[in-house]
């Protein structure tokens, strides 16, 4: 195949729309070792098999959010369900715990409601929830439950840290506060009046405790102690504490901790060779990443030779400083990068790449990149999607809507127009 320079008569020789489709294209080999949970179009959670591609949507408005890719999690909560395991705070009010109080994300009733007892007039009557997790030690972890209003708006969700957190108003679907510097805390809308709590501690510490409490103000205050009693209170389910910046997809469990694998997705062979041009072509991609990392990688098994759209800080391997990277490393170990406008995450990121010898270009959300300096291409016999060539430096966990590639050199102009 010739290199064209009329974007007008191309078409792409691979197009993956999975945001369309929602299906897997035969010529992708996909694993994951293990069960998943994704929302479908009538935002309910679902469990896919092992091995079972998973496409999402937005669990408030159905919108189809393409393929999930995600790294390997653990949920540590071992019950996410049953409320009744866990411990109570032994100086606050008593707790009352009601099973099959609601209907859950997953369309059962199993949410639990909790509000206090009022039985203890003179103690603070806020329901407190924890678990201890005794001397498991994390870089970071996250702390995630589903909740709902029920009489009360308030919850706050204890980090993994053991004593910071965030606070949520469950009925205008906001952060309210968080309670230190290392926290960032995530709210999202799940429909029908459901909102996923979620609270990240960046500290490196002693993994001891979790938990949960409802709050009866804004302010964080404590519910007034009153020993009147009454049922205004919270529905919950889906507890979920994991290692990690950002939380996942929820893993159930029962009993024990469980643990998701890694979604793997990766085109070679014939089904690679079909449609890639080994004289040069122009990559095109729309995706929603939870955290930075390696949205694709095109390679032969050699560390030095591979095309690669990284959006960390420093892309391993190759001496990248800016972030919204693209590299080329080509047979002779010379690496070009071309630095774009930082895509940052949780955004949808739309991006295009030419790849030629001798003439790279690039373009980020209508935005084009610097010149592109010059390189040899490299040879490329694999596509990797959402990680790197060795599967497991700065993977990306996200959505990815679409991937398109076309066996020719588009314009600038095309790049810019192709990713507005």
């Amino acid at each position: 195949m010739s290199i064209k320079h009329l974007y007008e008569d191309e078409r792409p020789s691979l197009l993956l729309d999975f945001a369309n489709s929602k299906t897997l294209d035969p010529r992708i080999t996909f694993t994951r070792n293990s069960t998943a949970t994704y929302v479908d179009e009538l935002g309910v959670i679902k469990t896919a098999a092992s091995g079972e591609a998973r496409f999402d949507h937005d669990p408030a408005t159905g919108e189809s959010l393409g393929l999930l890719i995600e790294e390997e999690r653990e949920n540590f909560n071992n019950q996410s369900v049953d409320f009744s395991v866990y411990s109570e705070h032994p100086t606050a009010g008593l707790t009352v715990r009601t099973a099959n109080a609601g209907i859950a994300p997953d369309g059962t009733n199993t949410a639990f409601k909790i509000y206090p007892s009022g039985s203890q007039p003179g103690v603070y009557d806020r329901c407190w929830i924890f678990r201890n997790f005794g001397n498991l030690n994390l870089a970071s972890g996250t702390n995630s439950v589903f909740a709902k209003a029920d009489g009360k708006r308030y919850l706050h969700v204890f980090t993994v840290y053991g004593g910071y957190g965030a606070q949520f108003d469950l009925q205008d679907g906001v952060v309210t506060s968080t309670h230190d510097s290392s926290i960032t805390a995530t709210i999202e809308d799940y429909g029908n009046g459901w909102y996923r709590c979620s609270a990240t501690d960046s500290e490196t510490s002693t993994f001891n405790q979790c938990g949960l409490y409802v709050s009866d103000s804004a302010t964080g205050a404590d519910i007034v102690p009153s020993g009147s009693g009454g049922t205004d209170g919270i529905l919950i389910w889906g507890y979920q504490t994991e290692k990690g910046s950002f939380p996942t997809s929820y893993i159930p469990t029962s009993g024990s901790t469980v643990q998701r694998l890694a979604d793997e997705a990766s085109i070679t062979g014939t089904n690679f060779s079909s449609w890639y041009n080994p004289s040069g072509g122009t990559i095109v991609t729309s995706f929603y990443p939870f955290n930075e990392g390696k949205a694709y990688t095109l390679h032969n098994g050699s560390a030095n030779q591979r095309i690669i759209l990284d959006t960390t800080d420093a892309g391993t391997g190759f001496g990248i400083t800016g972030v919204g990277n693209y590299a080329v490393s080509n047979p002779g170990d010379t690496t070009v990068q071309i630095g774009v406008v930082d895509p940052n995450i949780n955004v949808t990121i739309k991006n295009a790449f030419r790849v030629e010898a001798d003439n790279h270009g690039a373009a980020n959300n209508g935005s084009l990149a610097t010149a592109a300096p010059t390189a040899p291409m490299p040879l490329a016999t694999t596509l990797q999607i959402f990680t790197a060539s060795d599967g497991t430096s700065n993977p990306m966990s996200g959505y990815l809507h679409r991937f398109a590639y076309y066996p020719a050199f588009l314009s600038d102009t095309t790049l810019e127009e192709l990713t507005k």
